[in-house]
């Protein structure tokens, strides 16, 4: 198809101007789209550029950080247009991400007519309503697995389980006195509030174990990880920002869950690590805990069910791998690296099989080692003023988001690196 051919999909001829901007509108649609949904820069930007050049553009210049998409593109004709978008609102909607990912390999595949277009991504956001049920059930999941998983007992996963409903439905609440850094500060007071209550009335054991597994459904790990990522991959700026708005967002969690504990800490016991299942039954449990803390994690990214089985693995393997290495004497950045090394290289495979983006996979399948009991304990040595403890434990938790962000990032360009290789190889063959 030549490239006045597939500009005559959308536009009469003539009004190249029109095209122009109609273009560059479609590929902003999709590219907020996916950047709403949790993809990250690059393949944003990637994305944009890749719709323009299927519609035969013959330049195309794209900018994006999380709140902010700006672009530009030229025709062979010589008619250009320069757009940007505001993007509010960023969260992961993995069942989106999805949709989106395939709506854009569609137009690649065969560029569409701009009104088909338009009605596909109407239609997206029309289903983009998640089942209530499924995203508090997964803070329940969540909250209970993450409090085991770090050490606590059934007791204790059951009370973090009922803060963790609480909690779902407070999330719920859309107010304009709240921005997301009000609401985080407000939840996590709530949780903790709700944590020291469960242990002073006898519901849980631990106020640690429980904190733990409630910060879960807080902490911004991810956002920190992904933030690495983008800096390693170039993405300076888009790193730096999301960098800031995660320790933003960690700092409004702790002050939160500070209030609550200077109001109702001294009632109740905090370092009690219950160890109830033994070394081998603790290692099972963990395994146990991993799976159930992933699929809940999964429910609240709002993954399609049909691919919880997977991201179910891919939360146990990162577990098991990162488990090995911490026993076998491997510090966490090492661990944490081959960990999501592995876990970069299955997601990879299972997006070529199932033609869906790779994010799906790696979002949920690294949430069992992303370090939110280093992160609590930094904050709570921290507001102790024992600070030798707290760079201790800071220390840690830094280890394990760099080896995130490595094993994430190494494993996804050698991947690609392979393939390129490989596909180079068949086309010399071929000749």
């Amino acid at each position: 198809m030549t490239d006045t051919e597939k500009l005559s999909l959308t536009a009469p001829q003539g009004d190249p101007d029109g095209v122009a901007d109609d273009l560059l509108r479609v590929a902003l649609d999709i590219g907020e789209g996916l950047l709403r949904s949790g993809a990250e820069i690059h393949r944003v930007e990637v994305a944009i550029e890749r719709i323009c050049k299927a519609y035969g553009a013959s330049h195309i210049e794209v900018f994006s950080i999380h709140s902010l998409i700006i672009a530009s593109v030229r025709l062979p004709d010589g008619s250009y247009s320069s757009q940007n978008r505001r993007v509010l609102n960023v969260s992961n909607h993995l069942l989106c991400l999805e949709r989106y990912n395939s709506l854009l390999r569609r137009i690649c595949a065969t560029p569409l007519p701009f009104e088909q277009v338009d009605e596909e991504i109407r239609e997206i956001k029309k289903k983009s309503k998640y089942p209530l049920a499924l995203t508090v059930l997964g803070n329940m999941l969540a909250a209970s697995g993450f409090a085991v998983l770090f050490g606590g007992s059934l007791r204790d996963a059951g009370a973090a389980a009922l803060i963790g409903l609480i909690v779902s439905f407070l999330a719920q609440i859309k107010t304009s006195y709240f921005n997301d850094t009000t609401k985080t500060l407000f939840l996590s007071f709530v949780s903790g509030m709700l944590t020291c209550l469960s242990v002073m009335v006898g519901i849980g054991e631990s106020m640690d174990m429980i904190a733990i597994g409630t910060i879960m459904l807080l902490v911004p790990g991810l956002w920190l990880g992904n933030a690495t990522r983008d800096l390693l991959y170039g993405d300076t700026l888009a790193g730096t920002v999301k960098t800031v708005h995660a320790c933003i967002t960690a700092i409004m969690i702790a002050i939160g869950y500070a209030i609550a504990i200077s109001l109702l800490g001294d009632y109740c016991p905090a370092h009690i690590n219950t160890a109830p299942f033994g070394e081998i039954g603790g290692f099972i449990a963990g395994v146990i805990s991993s799976l159930v803390g992933t699929i809940g994690f999964a429910f609240m990214f709002k993954l399609s069910p049909s691919k919880l089985w997977i991201t179910g693995i891919c939360g146990v393997a990162t577990y098991v791998i990162y488990e090995l290495c911490v026993r076998m004497g491997t510090n966490q950045l090492i661990a944490a690296f081959a960990a999501c090394a592995f876990l970069s290289v299955f997601s990879e495979i299972c997006a070529r099989v199932l033609r869906t983006p790779t994010n799906v996979f790696l979002f949920t399948g690294c949430i069992p080692i992303v370090p939110g009991g280093a992160l609590y304990y930094t904050m709570y040595y921290l507001l102790s003023l024992d600070l030798p403890k707290a760079f201790e434990y800071l220390k840690v938790t830094g280890q394990i988001l760099l080896g995130v962000a490595l094993g994430l990032t190494v494993a996804s360009v050698g991947f690609g690196v392979t393939l390129e290789a490989i596909e180079q190889i068949k086309k010399k063959k071929n000749k």
